[in-house]
């Protein structure tokens, strides 16, 4: 009578996880299109049988993909948005240096490649943010 969608998480992921929660499932046999799943089981034992620790998710479908023609064991993709910042200036992470001083990237200026050092805060999906040093229309460099 219910179909949901099962994935594991890692425990160094599932502590960031709450019921609740919303995510998007891409299904393998449907690519062209994802659809919303609420997180309604987290386990509390760690799942048997698997290389590390992870933990059991359950994810409720949303009213959309319950109309698709799905099959048990049918796999798919589920992204979860764990923090979200908006209005903020962010780079890639892989663009930060570090040396004695701090943390820098290099930036094309006067027609010169220069180092300048920035203030960054948190890292989220593999950006950093900026609090300083850069404007927004910088061009940085690898």
């Amino acid at each position: 009578n219910t179909i949901y969608f099962s994935a594991t998480a890692d425990q160094t992921d599932v502590v960031k996880l709450q019921e609740g929660m919303i995510g998007k499932i891409t299904f393998d046999a449907y690519p062209d299109n994802s659809y919303s799943a609420n997180l309604y089981y987290i386990s509390f034992i760690p799942k048997e049988d698997e290389t590390g620790t992870v933990y059991s998710l359950k994810f409720g479908l949303d009213d959309q993909s319950r109309g698709l023609p799905l099959k048990m064991k049918m796999t798919g993709d589920l992204d979860i948005l764990l923090k979200e910042r908006n209005q903020v200036l962010a780079i890639p992470t892989a663009y930060i240096r570090d040396d004695k001083k701090g943390k820098y990237v290099f930036v094309f200026e006067n027609n010169k490649k220069i180092k300048r050092y920035l203030e960054t805060e948190e890292e989220i999906d593999g950006s950093t943010i900026i609090i300083k040093g850069l404007s927004l229309g910088d061009v940085i460099y690898d």
